[in-house]
């Protein structure tokens, strides 16, 4: 264990050594640079450069239609997501559980929760944006929408495309329904107890 130890300190120190004696030389001197780093050094000829910089700028060019800053009219989805929707005399109605987008990209409304208490017997109704007022306030957005509590409530269910998937498998009986699984018989030659 104490010749390993001894071993790596040597080594260690042996690895140093130059480093530490080029950081000592004097500014009057010069540094030796060895072979490899010198031709690293050395400039590249114009055509290479050229040819270099033109492949950084490809792999470097952004695709089209990027967004880098969001524009003070604009909502994030996550801005949406969980924000209550308030009515006119500022009654919370539910919160928003999901937002709906086209496959243009244009938000056509939002799901809202309503009814239930803390997320049990909850229902979702889903709004057309067009009927959302949205400001933005000190604590976040502000959704306000020209219905009452118990209006959203007695609102038909909004139903994903998943959840009329599952009704639809619910009712369809599945492939092996009413197969019938043969009794099995002992083989011959041995005696039932």
């Amino acid at each position: 264990m104490t010749r390993i130890k001894v071993s790596t300190m040597a080594l260690m120190a042996a690895l140093s050594l130059p480093v530490a004696a080029i950081a000592q030389t004097s500014t009057d001197q010069q540094q030796v640079v060895p072979q490899t780093q010198e031709n690293q050094a050395q400039p590249a000829p114009a055509d290479e450069q050229a040819q270099q910089v033109q492949s950084a700028e490809k792999t470097a060019k952004a695709p089209d239609g990027l967004i880098t800053l969001q524009d003070k009219d604009t909502f994030l989805a996550s801005d949406l997501t969980g924000a209550t929707v308030y009515s006119p005399t500022d009654e919370a109605i539910g919160d928003v559980n999901d937002v709906i987008v086209s496959r243009d990209g244009k938000v056509d409304g939002i799901v809202v929760g309503v009814g239930g208490f803390l997320g049990i017997g909850e229902k979702d109704v889903a709004i057309e944006m067009a009927k959302i007022k949205m400001t933005e306030t000190e604590n976040g957005i502000k959704l306000v929408l020209d219905a009452s509590k118990e209006e959203l409530a007695a609102a038909p269910e909004f139903k994903s495309k998943t959840d009329m998937q599952a009704e639809i498998n619910a009712t369809q009986p599945s492939s092996t329904q009413g197969l019938m699984v043969p009794d099995q018989q002992p083989a011959q030659g041995t005696e039932q107890q």
